[in-house]
């Protein structure tokens, strides 16, 4: 049986008398719409950052009952995050909404507004359905708590929505403050559902003691009570663990509530603390890591996993409501987060420029109930999916215009049979802009909690201190921003630049958008350009790191090695914290020769970031131009261990083999040379490494198609025109041979190899005038190398004899 902890002592009564007098409400407002032939119902519980690999370890000491029975009655599996914007407004935006960034328009987390105030991003702003508007189109009844950017409550019919508005989030009150009529769907239900979530000052000592180790004197003088504070301290880990707390006692009561007084056929409740704990003390779990101070290790190494098992009671009580042989439950997480030796190095209560090398790019994901595969694994599950999921399995056809897809083997085959998937271009109708229009027009904005959202967003980690100015549409640049770098990331720079040109126009002095079009312009090679932007941009901050590490790729690429790494080095004495200086750095200095500096500033990187594949990748690059040989292939083992998958693994297989067949180790070579072949089929150093291994195993035909592709990569290779052309001799394709050595010899006339590998096909074809110039050229140029592969060719003794 689950007892909840005593959060706020003396209150059992009164919740009793809200939830009674919620109740004709609610059900004043319950589905009462069209009969549908598929009868099925849903839960979704989002638990922001959620990780498998806390999970695991937790569950193998018995704790973590309720998703433990989940995981055991149904499927589950890691989901993929969206890596290109790892925030939370955008991710659980493309999860309520089956659709990218690009497509929703949620790209962060405050909007500027005309009067140049900053508001947390608005239900208005997503210009796309979400599932709630999807259902209630169709006649359904949705129920969302606490989903991000759901404010102002949007209306959805017999539905109810309870917006991110009632409690605290990451970065403060949301929009706590603003129309309570807005808050809610429908607007009565606001004053009943919003005493469900106690006041900060409620929590009390015991509860917290139970997370965090401090004793209830330290407590009630360290944590958050009007009566001695005006507002909240957002660098106070004490004042935010009390939000945190009561948002999720209270989204809980609500969802409780809903699912007891309800039957709606989707319901979607939101936890966000996992995430926001995560940031602030995960620094702090066991092991304690090497620059933790013992007393703050002390004071705060159990808070994550003791909220984990929190979390877990609070998924027991909303299950105690649910029935599984009725109605589907899914949980997921966005993202996952780095624990153990994998966290990076910061020092600060929050580190704001490196929030985001936290996130692990997979999270969990679980489905269980009626239809759906009991007791199995899934694969492949994106955060885009969820949508396109529900609505196949709520009988809906999935819209075409969605990025993401239906997780087809999370449901019972005969489930499919019976129900194929069915599809529909679009949901989208043109009425949601007038609709945003009218919502956007109608809500107020508080002022006064502005600078408390603001302050909260750089608690997490997500914001700089120095927000942008704003004007004209209700937007921010870094909306556009993101925007741009998304489209950077899909291989549109001509939207990008579009995107980060509204973000200057916006604020002409936004240093960000300034290097995003400075290095688009890099892209195409206008140097000068770029540089110009660049020099704007620190104009407008002269401690720029950003500016100045561009400027030093620029001066790298020029061969201005020595300015290049003046400029990284300037970069470091301004913030030595960033790992992608410190890699810049390490990559000028390996250039220049100048090993033993450079392998510093990549175990740096990996001091700040474990993960970095490149930091590894380039270690091996290091290591191997000193000659330590054992180290590299050490390193480039490690990262492949690391990330299979990473874009640069296929090059660090290559190197490995290399390596390998340098030592003589031919066996070896070729499975690292096949295996990057399998990651990346377009590598040419890989075909062309594995094709001479093939020749020398008399597999001429493997040899020879993996050189043809090579060629067709790189079509004046001079090594693989030459290979190819030798191997077609070895094979007597001669037409195919003199086509690739006379390319060669054309395009590089002192390679001798070319030259003799024709005077041996006008020896076959019979002309021996020709043959004899030609291996007289070859013999000059090649000397005793030629003469000695001359001699492997037989018709060539008789030509051979007269030199």
């Amino acid at each position: 049986m689950l007892l909840r902890h005593p959060l706020w002592p003396g209150l059992g009564r009164g919740h009793a008398l809200v939830a009674c007098g919620l109740a004709a409400a609610l059900a004043g407002c319950g589905p009462g719409g069209p009969k549908r032939a598929l009868e099925t119902r849903a839960v979704v519980i989002g638990i922001d950052s959620a990780d498998w690999k806390v999970i695991d370890a937790l569950a193998a000491e018995g704790d973590l009952p309720n998703l433990t029975r989940l995981r055991q009655a149904g499927v589950w599996g890691p989901i993929e995050t969206l890596r290109d914007m790892p925030l939370s407004p955008v991710i659980w935006t493309s999860v309520a909404t089956g659709k990218r960034p690009t497509k929703h328009g949620v790209t962060w987390f405050l909007v500027d507004q005309p009067d140049g105030t900053r508001v947390p991003v608005r239900s208005y702003n997503r210009k796309t359905l979400a599932i709630w508007n999807i259902l209630a189109k169709n006649g359904l009844a949705p129920a969302a708590v606490g989903w991000w950017a759901s404010y102002p409550a949007e209306d959805v019919g017999r539905g109810v929505i309870v917006s991110d508005a009632l409690g605290f989030h990451g970065f403060g009150r949301t929009a706590r403050e603003g129309d309570d009529r807005s808050k809610t769907h429908p607007a009565g239900l606001f004053a009943a559902l919003d005493a469900l979530i106690p006041p900060e000052q409620q929590v009390s000592a015991e509860f917290v003691g139970r997370f965090i180790h401090i004793d209830a004197e330290e407590y009630r003088a360290e944590r958050f009570d009007p009566a001695r504070f005006p507002r909240a301290d957002p660098d106070n880990p004490i004042h935010l663990f009390q939000q945190y707390a009561v948002t999720a006692e209270g989204y809980t009561a609500i969802a409780e509530e809903l699912l007891s007084k309800r039957d709606d056929e989707l319901t979607l409740v939101y936890f966000e603390q996992v995430d926001s704990f995560s940031h602030l003390f995960m620094k702090y779990a066991p092991p304690r890591l090497a620059w933790v101070e013992e007393a703050d290790f002390e004071r705060y190494r159990d808070v994550v996993a003791e909220w984990y098992r929190y979390q877990d009671e609070l998924l027991g009580r909303l299950l105690a409501h649910i029935d599984l042989e009725t109605t589907a439950v899914f949980v997921l997480s966005d993202h996952g987060f780095k624990s153990g030796e994998r966290r990076i190095r910061s020092e600060a209560v929050v580190d704001i420029k490196k929030a985001h090398l936290d996130h692990e790019t997979q999270g969990i994901f679980v489905a269980v109930g009626p239809h759906l595969r009991s007791g199995g694994e899934v694969a492949g599950a994106s955060v885009l999916d969820l949508t396109p999921t529900l609505l196949h399995y709520l009988g809906l056809p999935v819209a075409k215009d969605m990025d993401g897809k239906v997780l087809a083997d999370i449901f019972e085959p005969a489930f499919l049979e019976r129900h194929p998937i069915r599809y529909v271009s679009t949901y989208e109708d043109g009425e949601r802009e007038k609709t945003l229009a009218q919502a956007a027009a109608s809500v107020a904005s508080g002022t006064g909690e502005q600078a408390q959202i603001e302050a909260r967003l750089q608690a997490l980690g997500y914001m700089g201190e120095e927000p942008d100015a704003a004007a004209g549409e209700q937007s921010s640049p870094e909306i556009h921003n993101n925007l741009g770098r998304i489209h950077l990331g899909d291989g549109n720079p001509e939207k990008a630049l579009d995107e980060f040109e509204k973000a200057l126009k916006l604020d002409p002095e936004n240093a960000d958008a300034l290097l995003n079009i400075a290095a688009i312009h890099r892209g195409e090679g206008k140097v000068e350009l770029a540089t110009h932007f660049i020099e704007r941009a620190l104009a407008v901050n002269p401690s720029s790191i950003g500016a100045l590490a561009q400027l030093a790729e620029i001066q790298r690429d020029r061969g201005e090695l020595d300015e290049a790494i003046r400029l990284f080095s300037a970069a470091l004495d301004i913030d030595d914290s960033q790992p992608f200086v410190w890699m810049g750095a390490g990559d000028v200095l390996q250039r220049a020769g100048r090993f033993e500096a450079a392998v510093k500033a990549f175990e740096t990187v990996l001091e700040l970031d474990p993960d970095s594949f490149k930091a590894r990748y380039n270690l091996g690059v290091t290591y191997s131009n000193m000659g330590r040989e054992d180290d590299a292939l050490a390193i480039y083992a490690q990262a492949i261990e690391l990330d299979p998958t990473h874009p640069e693994a296929a090059s660090a297989r290559n190197n490995l083999g290399a390596m390998r067949l340098a030592r003589g180790e031919k066996d070896a070579a070729l499975e690292h040379f096949e295996a990057a072949l399998a990651a990346a089929p377009f590598n040419l150093e890989s075909r062309y490494n594995a094709a001479l291994i093939y020749l020398e195993r008399d597999r001429s035909d493997e040899a020879i198609a993996l050189l043809e592709e090579a060629a067709k990569l790189e079509p004046n290779h001079q090594q693989v025109n030459l290979r190819l052309g030798l191997a077609y001799l070895g094979a007597k394709r001669d037409s195919d041979a003199y086509r690739s050595l006379l390319l060669v010899r054309r395009l590089h006339p002192d390679n001798w190899s070319a030259t003799l590998g024709l005077a041996v096909l006008h020896a076959r074809a019979e002309q021996p005038e020709p043959a004899r110039e030609l291996l007289a050229e070859a013999l000059g140029r090649g000397g005793a190398d030629a003469r000695a592969s001359a001699a492997d060719f037989p018709i060539l003794a008789p030509l051979l004899s007269r030199f």
